[in-house]
């Protein structure tokens, strides 16, 4: 990769990157089209712009393609990317604000990966100078697309997600040493797919000591 930081602080980046994968465990199979191996080639640009001394944008873009060894079924290609405003409004408040579309592997009998679509949206306080209290949520569309085969029981699927996460966290720094933490979190998930809605709450509790 290439970066320009520029006077101000902003930057531009450009990135080449190879990732060669293996599913370990997995037996090619010609019936699922079950591939043990891949490649993949992630094209991106990247700015990181200092609007002003209180505001920062990031954005992103890359172009990635994915190719599987034996079984070019389960190959796709896309453009991803993510945009965020991060934003001081006080010396003690900040408030980030992001979009994004993600493709990610999702192998299935009529699926090869989701495309999600994300907002999000998390404020921070700084309590006092060692206490610091963040929200965030993040809503998300998922959709499971790319057949393999058409032929397939059910055709190319039509599954769609809706997912909500949210959560709040709290860190602490006791001593210059310690850092307490702790965070709950709540996620739901809804899909026009029969069974596969969910709902989970989970808690945190953490430190970190350095020596």
């Amino acid at each position: 990769g290439l970066r320009r930081t520029f006077l101000s602080g902003s930057t531009l980046s450009s990135t080449l990157k190879k990732t060669q994968g293996r599913y370990l465990n997995r037996t090619l199979s010609s019936t699922a089209l079950l591939d043990d191996e891949f490649s993949q080639w992630d094209y991106g640009l990247r700015l990181g712009w200092n609007v002003t001394a209180q505001s920062v944008i990031d954005l992103s873009v890359s172009y990635i393609n994915r190719e599987h060894a034996n079984f070019g079924q389960r190959d796709y290609d896309g453009w991803v990317g993510n945009a965020s405003l991060r934003w001081s409004i006080s010396p003690k408040t900040t408030l980030q604000l992001g979009v994004g579309r993600d493709l990610n592997a999702y192998q299935s009998g009529n699926t090869n990966f989701t495309r999600a679509q994300r907002l999000s949206i998390a404020p921070s306080w700084r309590l006092t100078e060692k206490a610091a209290l963040e929200f965030r949520h993040e809503l998300a569309q998922v959709s499971f697309l790319g057949s393999p085969s058409l032929a397939a029981p059910g055709g190319a699927s039509e599954r769609k997600d809706t997912t909500n996460n949210s959560s709040l966290s709290f860190q602490w720094q006791t001593t210059r040493n310690l850092t307490l933490n702790a965070a709950v979190q709540y996620s739901r998930r809804t899909s026009n797919t029969a069974n596969v809605d969910f709902d989970s709450s989970q808690a945190n509790l953490g430190a970190q000591l350095r020596f």
